[in-house]
This record gives C-alpha cells, structure tokens and sequence, in this order.
C-alpha cells in the first residue's frame, strides 16, 4: 500500500523538496497495485541495458548506417543535448530531430513527426 509514501510525497511537495511533476509521476505510476508492477518490470529489464556510445558510433561508422535521432525538447531523462553530442560523434551523419515533448516521444500530436522520419 503505497499510501505511506504519498503522506511523505505530500509533505516533501508542500515544502518544494520535490517537483509537482514528479509528484504526479508517482501518484499516476504508483496508485495501483498493477501499476506498480509495470513500473517494477520496466526498471527491472531497462537495468541490465547499458548501450556504449562509443560502440554504437563505431558500428553506425563503419557500417554507413543511416539513423534519426529523435528526442524531447523537455526531456530531462535523455536529453537533446545527449543527442547533439552522439550526433557529433557519428560526423554529424544523423538526422537529429528535437520534438515539442518530454520524454514521452509516442504521443499522438508526434505520430506525424516520427512517421515521415
């Protein structure tokens, strides 16, 4: 029961030592025993992946890979930034989109966007 951690979520926002952000990320992912699995799963499988990219610029290199690189102009996880520099280490060969979104690319208002890259 994760009303515990909303009291002191609660208590923590009332004094500006979290965001409201993530305040509501908590309470929309967490509220539900479902949805605390999935959250769960997910960090669970995304803890063992830790692409290198290094390698992953060695092999778009040498193989004349195409790529479009696509991230969140409000991301705060991966940020663009991030995204200019892996540009920069494949020459500058990558198309880099910045998209009007966080870090939830598959919106609707982006299908337009990633469909015709």
């Amino acid at each position: 029961d994760p009303e515990n951690l909303f009291g002191v979520m609660k208590l923590f926002r009332h004094f500006n030592w979290i965001s409201d952000k993530l305040y509501r990320f908590a309470k929309g992912n967490l509220e539900t025993k479902e949805k605390r699995q999935l959250v769960y799963d997910v960090w669970m499988t995304m803890r063992h992946i830790d692409p290198s990219a290094k390698k992953s610029a060695e092999i778009i290199l040498k193989n004349n890979i195409s790529c479009t690189l696509i991230f969140g102009k409000f991301d705060k996880v991966i940020t663009p930034g991030i995204g200019e520099k892996f540009n920069e280490m494949i020459g500058n060969k990558g198309k880099l989109i910045i998209a009007d979104c966080g870090h939830n690319l598959l919106i609707g208002k982006n299908a337009g966007l990633i469909g015709e890259n």
